[in-house]
């Protein structure tokens, strides 16, 4: 596994990930310590989180303040295990859902400020602890 963290964070240097390491990126979320079925994506999937990834360094830079991932690839397993929804952009390794030492709101605000730049198209969904990020279709929910 260290030599997939490797070649991942090779590939988010060459990207221009300045605030992300293949660590954090590839965290199987706090419920995996216990249900012990998610895993790192294939390599095949890993081009799709860089979009993601821009609008998440987006977001720090413009926060001035750390992001934490809460959750960023889940295996089908893993997401039906934790009530994801059944197409989960999740599943696809295009979104992230993210924290930081900020409001929700103010934290929602600075992510549709950075989609309204253009710097990423997809969608925002909003929930008590958390804001989710993807690259999918233009959407806001409130989970």
């Amino acid at each position: 596994m260290n030599e997939e963290f490797a070649e991942f964070q090779k590939l988010l240097d060459r990207q221009g990930i300045k605030y992300f390491s293949a660590k954090e990126v590839f965290f199987l979320g706090n419920s995996n310590s216990f249900l012990k079925c998610n895993a790192i994506p294939t390599q095949a999937l890993w081009p799709n989180i860089i979009p993601t990834l821009y609008a998440a360094d987006a977001i720090r830079e413009r926060l001035g303040v750390p992001i934490q991932i809460l959750s960023g690839y889940r295996n089908e397993a893993y997401n039906k295990a934790i009530g994801g929804a059944r197409h989960s952009l999740h599943t696809r390794f295009m979104a992230l859902d993210i924290t930081a030492k900020v409001s929700i709101p103010d934290l929602v605000k600075i992510a549709k400020d950075v989609r309204k730049d253009k710097i990423f198209t997809g969608g925002i969904g909003t929930y008590a602890g958390f804001v989710h990020i993807d690259c999918g279709p233009l959407r806001n929910w409130h989970g």
